[in-house]
């Protein structure tokens, strides 16, 4: 049927996406992240000129770059200290978002991922809910983010055929530290599991629902968000984040704990 046809630009995205991992250019901690065939990775280190984007929008190959668009970007802080060798940070001051759209997963139905981001310092507790990242198809059917909430404590949220789900981890981040996060879901496993600084420290049960039904449609495309939602309609941001963010990478399945260790090993690593 012709659901199941690809575009040309589809067929050279999974020739790309099979070529990741082999040989990847980047050194150290990047390329720990690489060689996991990740969907997208931002390294959020510089902006592209004047054009409102981010220079080093990912990489997963050169042929496989997707354009991380800046909204408000004077309220953006750019070139600020990382815990990780040749990488730099960027500071969201609370009114401006980045996001970027690809092209559709291949799959029928997605039943694992993962979000990897190095986080903070964080400027203070919000006293609304604030988006870290997130990932959703066109007309928001399905959503998977990440917020902060007003007790600093990390909230998973997925929204299937309309309906939200929060899955809170107990485990609160302080205002002022910084920690390199990995949050996985596992529909399969109905297991929700989050590590900070590659250590594994809390697990939650969630409900067996496919997370995306509608993966497979050629009109169906995927939107990554980052520091805040963007309004289609009016440009503006809300849910705006506030504090450092850096190295964002979405993973299509789940990343296993060695390899979450191995990305915060690899910190230090020329």
């Amino acid at each position: 049927s012709s659901d199941l046809m690809l575009s040309a630009q589809e067929v050279l995205d999974r020739y790309n996406d099979l070529m990741v991992g082999t040989t990847p250019a980047e050194t150290g901690y990047a390329r720990e992240i690489l060689l996991d065939h990740p969907h997208y990775y931002y390294r959020l280190r510089e902006p592209d000129g004047t054009s409102g984007r981010f220079a080093d929008w990912l990489t997963q190959s050169a042929g496989n770059r997707r354009a991380l668009t800046i909204y408000n970007p004077p309220n953006i802080d750019y070139a600020q200290s990382s815990p990780v060798v040749g990488g730099s940070a960027v500071k969201f001051n609370g009114a401006a978002a980045a996001r970027g759209n690809f092209s559709s997963e291949s799959s029928s139905s997605q039943r694992e991922l993962s979000f990897a981001f190095i986080i903070g310092p964080t400027v203070a507790l919000p006293t609304a809910n604030e988006l870290i990242v997130g990932n959703h198809n066109a007309y928001e059917v399905m959503v998977t983010a990440v917020f902060r909430n007003t007790a600093g404590k990390l909230v998973l949220r997925t929204r299937e055929i309309g309906i939200d789900t929060d899955y809170t981890f107990t485990t609160a981040l302080a205002a002022g530290v910084r920690k390199f996060v990995v949050i996985t879901l596992n529909k399969g496993t109905t297991k929700a599991k989050l590590y900070l600084d590659g250590t594994l420290v809390e697990t939650l049960t969630t409900t067996d629902i496919l997370l995306d039904q509608q993966a497979s449609r050629a009109s169906d495309y995927h939107e990554t968000m980052i520091g805040g939602q963007v309004n289609d309609a009016s440009n503006g941001v809300s849910l705006p984040f506030r504090g450092y963010l850096s190295e964002v990478a979405f993973f299509s399945y789940e990343l296993p704990a060695s390899r979450v260790k191995a990305h915060y090993d690899a910190r230090s690593v020329v």
